[in-house]
């Protein structure tokens, strides 16, 4: 499963985390998306979207990347960010 949260209230985003099931994607889009324990965090750097990747949200929800999202994205994060 995939959880969206929407909007840029890193707050929200924390709580709506912290309260999702366990077996799922999270994805957000806010400026502490990773630190709130996302997965996946879409950024607008110089008008485009950009995307960080954590890999310890990724094992902690058993989610496989690939390598190709890996490559493509913006940052990935092992560890404390």
């Amino acid at each position: 499963h995939l959880l969206f949260v929407a909007g840029s209230d890193s707050a929200r985003a924390g709580r709506v985390l912290r309260n999702g099931p366990a077996a799922l994607l999270p994805v957000t889009e806010c400026d502490l998306g990773l630190q709130q324990g996302s997965v996946i965090n879409f950024r607008i750097i110089d008008e485009r979207v950009r995307f960080d990747v954590s890999l310890d949200s990724a094992e902690r929800n058993n989610v496989k990347l690939s390598s190709r999202l890996l490559t493509v994205a913006n940052r990935v994060v092992k560890g404390a960010s």
